[in-house]
């Protein structure tokens, strides 16, 4: 870590980093059982990712009304590319470095809406598994 990153760095998220690297480093077992410093995290929930459906909300309701099975294919592809940016990167501007989201849990609801030219979209997105 550079000094101008570290710079950032508040003094417990340091303390605890070096905790959690020495746990890592004298840990025999399952690492599915050991729990990361909060601070490394994303703050957004996996399940608010489907916000970025709606960054561009005609892209996204485009398919719903092309009959044609092909061009509706390709609406739906042309819709997916326009999220990839967002949708798998949360990026920490003050930081500088990208961080992992949050794992939502189960029965965890995001429920959110927008407004276009095509009408309301109402969306629900749910943790079930």
């Amino acid at each position: 870590m550079s000094t101008a990153e570290g710079a950032n760095v508040p003094p417990q998220a340091k303390t605890s980093w070096t905790s959690f690297l020495k746990s890592l480093a004298g840990f025999n077992g399952d690492l599915s059982s050991l729990t990361a410093p909060a601070f490394i995290l994303s703050s957004t929930s996996l399940t608010e990712f489907s916000t970025y459906w709606a960054e561009h909300p005609s892209v996204f309701v485009a398919p719903a009304s092309e009959p044609d099975p092909a061009k509706r294919a390709l609406l739906v592809l042309k819709w997916f590319i326009t999220t990839l940016k967002q949708q798998y990167t949360s990026r920490n501007e003050k930081l500088g470095s990208e961080k992992k989201p949050l794992n939502p849990f189960l029965g965890e609801l995001f429920l959110g809406h927008w407004d276009d030219a095509a009408g309301r979209t109402e969306l629900v997105s749910e943790q079930v598994r």
